[in-house]
Order: C-alpha cells, then structure tokens, then sequence
C-alpha cells in the first residue's frame, strides 16, 4: 500500500517537474524570440555632450540630446569603480549576468515589504541590458528578457568594458548622463579630483536621481551617501575612522565660476546655426564635439555693456510707455509692505533683466516715490525718472515730467534697477533694439557679436538676420568705385540742386542733402567728409552705376543689387555681419576675408575636423629657426581691392571722424576711421569704423522700422557706441597708424581746392596718389620756398577744419 502511494507520489511529482519545466521552456521561449541582438554593444557609441569655447578657453555653452562626455575605463578613478559597484553590484566580477544569491535576498524582502513596489535584484550587466534594450515595465517577461540578455552580454563582453558602458550610460540626475558629466554638474570636477564622499554620493544616485538631488532633498541625498560609504566600509575599501569621517563631511554643490563661463547668447546661437549647417545635427548633438570659437571674452563683455547703455539710453528718450499693471487695493493699504512684497513673489513678467526688480508703488510725493520690492522698501526720486514723460509724438520727443505724479500712480507695477542703500531708478523694457559686430579685419573672425537687447527676449539676432537700409554708411563703396574709376580725392565736384530723369514715365528724382543745404565747391575728400549726398550722387554718376553694383556684390553688402542710382544713398538692405566683413577690407589693404565665428573643431577623439584658417604651417613645425630659416605662413587671401585705394579711402574716412563738430566718433589717442548712416524716416542708424586691427559695426533701430525722432541719425546716436566701444578696447593699445602701401604717394595739397601746395599754407593737408599719376609742382611762395619745404613722410595726415555732418 505505501509502495503504491510512493508511486502515485513520484509520479505526480514527476508531472509537476514536467509541466513545471514546460512552463519554464515555454516562457523561455517567449522571452528569447525577439530579443534584440546584443552585439550593437561592441560598438557602442553614446551620444556625447557638445562644447563650445571661448578664444581664451572659457565655457561658452553645452549642446546635446544627453549631456555625456565619454572616459574611457581605464581613466575612470577606481575609488568611483569601488563606490558603484559598492552601492549597486558588489559581486560584479563574480557573476556571469545575474546574482542568484541577489535573487533570493530580494525575494525574501519583497515578500516582508509592504512596499506596492518589489525591489530589484538587477546586476550591473542586467542594467546595461535593460537600458540599451528593453522597458522598464515590471513584468516576469522582462525580467527574464533582462537576464538573459545580461548572461549574453557577459559571454559577448569583457566585464570592463560593460562598466564602461554602464559609468557612461547611466542617467545620474540634473540633466547628467554618465559620470565625467555629473561630476562636472555637481561638483565642477573632473572624476580624478573627486573625494571619497563626491564619489559615493554619485554612486548613490542611480537608484533614483531625482529623490537623491541635494537641492529638492538635502537629507535624503546625505543618508543615501552615507549608506555608500558603510557600503564601502563593509566591504574593506575604506576605514572605520574614514567612514566616520566622511560621513560627517556635509555635501557641497560647487557652483559654476562666473569666471570661466562666457554669457554670450547670441554670438552662441550663431556658432551653433552654423555648425548645423556645415555639419548636421547628429554630429552636433551627438558626436561630442570640442569647438574653439573666435570669440574675445574682454571685448564681448565691452560689446554687452556699451551696446545695452546706448539701447537703454536711446528707448527712454521716447518717453514712458506706462506701468506693467497697477493693483488699485494699494491704495487703501500702503503701508502693509509684507503684503505687497507676498504680491509681488506671485508677479511673474514674461521677461526681466537680470539686475532689476519687480516693484509696487505705495506712496508719491513732490519729488520721489515709495515703492516696495521683494526684498526691501525703497524710493525712485525724481532725477532718476525725469525721463518719464510723452512718448515719441510725430519725431518730437516729449518734455520731461517735474513731478513723479506726471508718470506714476500709487499700485503701479514697475520695472527699477538698484542704485544704492534706498535709492532706485526707474526703468522699462526697451522696444528699440540693435546688433553690434566686431571683428578681425585680417582673419575674419568674429570677436564679438550682439544681437540685441535681450536673447532671453527675443532670439531675433539683428546683427546677422535683419535686413535694413544702411544709409550713408555705403558712401564709402561709393567713392571706393569712383576712385576705381579714376576719380581722385582732390577732385572738385559742385553741390547744387539736382533732377535725375529715372526713366519713361517717372517723375524726375530731386535728392536732397541732410539738411537741405548746398555749399558750392568742394573736393571729394570733403564730400566724403560731410557725408554730402548730391556729390556723392555726381561721383556715383562718373563711376557707372553698373561699376557701383559689381563692387557692391564682389564685397557681399548686397547679393543681386539693382543698378540704380539710388543704390549711393543706401536704398539696399543689408545686416551689419556684411557690412562690417566689407569694412575689413577697406581696413586690410583690399583682401578678401570669410568672416567666422568658429577656428576650429575636434571630434570625441581630439581629431581637428575643421579649420578656418586653411593656410599650410608645416613650417612652424620645423625643428630648428634662425635667420636663414625663419617660418612663413602664406597669405591666401583674394586681392578685391587695390590697396592705394583703400590707403585713400580710409584717409578720407579718418578725416571724418576727426573733423566731425560733436566728435561723436573721434576716439582720443587713437587713429581711426569710419562711416555713419542713416536711413530714410531716421528709421535706421548705423556707424561702421575700424582701427588698423579692429573693425566695428552698429545698428540701431525698433524691429518694425519707424521713426526714431528728429535729427536721430547714425552720427548722434550710433557713432558714440562705437567711440565708447573703442575707448575701452584700445585703452591698452599703442596708436597704431594704418599702413600706407608701397606705391601710394603722399603730397601736400590745398585742403579746399585740391591743388598741390607747399608746408606753409596754411590750408595744406596730406593727399594720397598712385606713384604713377603724375603731380604737378607746387609754385613756392615768399613765405615759403623750397629749401624749407621738408619732405619727410607723416605717420598720418594732419586734421582738417572742415564740420562733418554724419
């Protein structure tokens, strides 16, 4: 009878073992016929972190789909190796895929959990296999899916190099993916220069990134480091007296230093549409790349400052556009400063500048106001609102206001900048806005680059997108195709009254100057110097139209420009981008320039991918200089222009700017030349100037073209920018003369009529000529004869006397 039990017994034991094993195969089955295949691993390529830097190595931006900078294993630090590994798979180099001792620990804690969440018992190897290729869904399947997978995996890869993918992969919080990149977040530090407790509270933070982050949960990121490090100390990596210690040391987040990171949006964006462009975005996003940009720290922070000032300056002489809004309860509670500064914390402006404040007005008074910002009580007296008044009426501006009641009400929402201890200004976002480019004359590279106002704003880059009528800064190119074709700086032209018959039925065109005078004779020179608009049309007519246009599209200012006479007024659209790449090379002797904002790229493996400048340096590489061997680099750069007549122009333009009444562009102990412009309506005002190593352009105008008042021309309102601009930049820099070419010849010449004259004439300037025009002799006077006429060179012609009117 028991014999017979013990077969019944077997034998449904048997049967369960069958279907048991079934089950098991079945599932087996199900699991394994789609797996994906694993060998993509052996490849594995993340997607890196892109980064740009400034010239002088500061961090520009980071751009990726997952901000990752791939190290490979062996430079990993093992104290990082020891704390994962510690935290998430301590038999790591034990197992092949999976834990089973792992299992079953967690089996039992899942079971005497009340947790609605089972915990895992997932290896590092079964990590990489869940992250790569499956879900994070909880099911039978995809665990049996992840482990098979995992034991596959470490028959297909060394166990280094799966830590290597996972300590790369792995996603670690704060928009880190990988290691070398948190640690970076989180403690701007390389993994070599990690402690102890940065490492363990790294290796803490797979489990979940977000729980762990020490801004949202300061306690549950130190007991979760802590329990690292017992971690380590369990397993005899470390100390009883280090742990203590350690476990004592509180976590730091390092912020990023100011210092070593450039905010430069704009010129930022621009580098990264171009890369996009020449690259695509999978390179840029993904493959890691390194780029060394053209930028200059010192000048774009001088290009911020004088940029935003004029801005500022410029929008509140049109007067105040009134309050943000104005909460009418203040009145009847003004003294209840906590309530408003609550009021306040809920006001969320679509956009503020990082220096100023949100602030209610409480109380007015003759000659200040009471406001209250977030964080304190203070005032706005009235000299720093007085320019509150009417806004821009018809090109008048309004009158200023006497009294703070002109402009404000009690409950008025603010914008206002801190002075000092109480005192505030009063301020409003500014709806004029402008671009402002500065660059290499010899290189092309950019320097520095603004694109507006604010980026946070608007993204709209002025500098290189909008397309505006440049004015009287082309009148240089117009002279340029004149003295092309054979006219010369001397050259007397007459300003009177003109009508242009245009075409069949068009009305005849009168062109008028800017003030509507007309000064009779004069040269060319002084034409170009106060920017006279009926000469430069006379010159415009000798050049040819036609010469005027090819000119205009061989320096890229205009892409197909129609040949109109209309063109010598600056009736084209341009971006200032164009316009101060053409003014380079007026600056460098005619040579054509490609203007950039990158030097250089490297991939993830330190390879250059890209180069602006292509010229051949093999000979910097030789081992040995000296006299009979001293390295050249070529000069691949077009000739567009010959340099004489670039020499003359720049003379011309420098005359300009030192002859002008306001000096609004004269930079002191400085040699500079320079153009402004102004177009129709005073909707656009534009100044473009250089040094002998610098060149500069600024617009400034509202993005919808209109009006900016009267007389608002680029001499008064662009040019200062410039000037402030190169105080600030050349404030170290030795007075650099411009080079003069080896065939230009300079003579004496009659300031007024062009005529050759001797050193006593009192009218006598320094002209330029091609050494192949013949000059007439001057005729010596009593005063003056030609044992005292001396012959020497100038380092640079001597001023004129003659206003300039930009």
């Amino acid at each position: 009878m028991l014999k017979k039990a013990l077969i019944h017994v077997s034998a449904l034991g048997l049967l369960f073992l069958l279907l048991a094993s079934s089950i098991g195969m079945g599932l087996l089955y199900y699991a394994n016929r789609d797996l994906p295949d694993h060998s993509s691993l052996l490849n594995y390529t993340p997607p890196l972190l892109t980064r740009m830097f400034s010239s002088d190595g500061k961090l520009l931006g980071e751009h990726a789909q997952e901000k990752r900078i791939f190290i490979p294993y062996k430079h990993i630090p093992s104290s990082l190796v020891h704390a994962f590994l510690a935290a998430e798979d301590q038999n790591f180099f034990y197992h092949k895929g999976i834990d089973p001792g792992s299992i079953i620990r967690a089996a039992v804690m899942n079971i005497l959990s009340t947790s609605k969440r089972p915990g895992g018992a997932s290896t590092i190897t079964q990590q990489v296999a869940r992250n790569f290729f499956l879900s994070n869904e909880l099911s039978v399947s995809r665990k049996l899916k992840e482990a098979i997978l995992a034991i596959r995996i470490e028959n297909t890869l060394p166990k280094e190099k799966i830590l290597e993918i996972y300590l790369n992969q792995i996603f670690l919080g704060n928009r880190a993916y990988g290691v070398a990149a948190a640690g970076l977040r989180y403690f701007n530090k390389p993994l070599e220069q990690l402690t102890i407790p940065e490492v363990a509270f790294l290796a803490g933070l797979p489990k979940a990134p977000s729980t762990y982050n020490p801004k949202r949960n300061y306690d549950l990121a130190l007991q979760r480091r802590n329990w690292v490090l017992e971690r380590l100390w369990k397993t005899h990596l470390i100390s009883k007296k280090d742990l203590k210690t350690y476990q004592a040391t509180p976590i730091t987040l390092a912020e990023r230093n100011a210092s070593e990171i450039v905010n430069a949006d704009y010129f930022e964006e621009t580098v990264r549409q171009e890369l996009l462009e020449n690259m695509g975005s999978n390179a840029f996003y993904r493959e890691g790349l390194f780029i060394k940009t053209s930028l200059d720290t010192h000048l774009q922070s001088i290009c911020d400052d004088v940029l935003d000032s004029a801005i500022l300056r410029l929008d509140k002489t049109h007067g105040w556009r009134g309050p943000l809004k104005n909460i009418n309860k203040v009145a009847s509670d003004p003294e209840n400063s906590k309530r408003w500064q609550k009021t306040i914390k809920k006001i969320r402006p679509t956009y503020l500048p990082e220096s100023w404040e949100i602030a209610i007005v409480t109380h007015l008074e003759p000659t200040y106001v009471n406001i209250v910002t977030q964080r304190a009580n203070g005032l706005i007296h009235i000299d720093n609102m007085k320019w509150a008044g009417a806004p821009l009426k018809n090109g008048e501006i309004g009158p200023s206001i006497s009294s703070p009641s002109e402009a404000l009400n009690v409950g008025d929402i603010i914008c206002v900048a801190h002075l000092q201890n109480e005192a505030y200004s009063l301020e409003q976002i500014p709806l004029i806005s402008g671009g402002m480019v500065v660059m290499d004359p010899h290189t092309g590279r950019v320097l520095a680059l603004k694109g507006g106002f604010s980026f946070q704003k608007s993204q709209f880059n002025r500098a290189t997108q909008a397309m505006r009528q440049c004015g009287s800064s082309i009148k240089p190119f117009i002279y340029l195709s004149g003295i092309e074709n054979g006219v010369k700086p001397t050259d007397i032209y007459v300003d009177e009254p003109i009508e242009i018959d245009v075409g069949p039925g068009q009305d005849l065109w009168t062109p008028t100057n800017f003030l509507d005078q007309h000064m009779g004779e004069m040269t060319v020179r002084q034409a170009l110097t106060s920017s006279n608009n009926i000469i430069t049309i006379r010159v415009a007519q000798d050049a040819g139209v036609k010469n005027i246009a090819k000119l205009l599209k061989r320096l890229n200012i205009l892409d197909n420009p129609p040949p109109y006479l209309s063109l010598a007024l600056g009736a084209g659209e341009t971006t200032v981008y164009r316009m101060t790449s053409a003014f380079s090379a007026l600056a460098n002797g005619g040579k054509k320039i490609l203007p950039t904002v990158v030097d250089w790229v490297q991939d993830k493996d330190g390879e250059i991918i890209f180069k602006h400048d292509t010229r051949n340096n093999s000979a910097l590489k030789s081992e040995v200089f000296d006299q009979d061997n001293i390295p050249i680099l070529g000069d691949n750069r077009k000739q567009l222009i010959k340099p004489v007549h670039t020499y003359m122009l720049t003379s011309m333009m420098q005359s300009a700017i030192e002859n002008s009444v306001a000096k609004t562009a004269y930079v002191p102990d400085q040699i500079v030349a320079g153009k402004s412009g102004t177009s129709n309506d005073s909707k656009d005002a534009w100044f473009l100037g250089y040094s002998a190593n610098l060149v500069v352009g600024v617009y400034l105008g509202y993005d919808t073209p209109k009006n900016m008042g009267k007389y608002a021309t680029g001499g008064w309102l662009a040019a200062p920018v410039f000037k402030n601009f190169m105080s600030k930049a050349l404030e170290k820099e030795p007075k650099t003369p411009f080079k003069v070419p080896a065939n230009a010849k300079l003579y004496r010449a009659n300031k007024n009529t062009g005529q050759p004259t001797t050193s006593n004439d009192p009218d006598a300037i320094w002209e330029i000529s091609e050494n192949n025009t013949p000059q007439p002799t001057p005729q010596p006077t009593p005063e003056n004869t030609p044992e005292n006429t001396p012959e020497t060179t100038p380092e640079n012609p001597p001023k004129l006397e003659t206003p300039g009117i930009f």
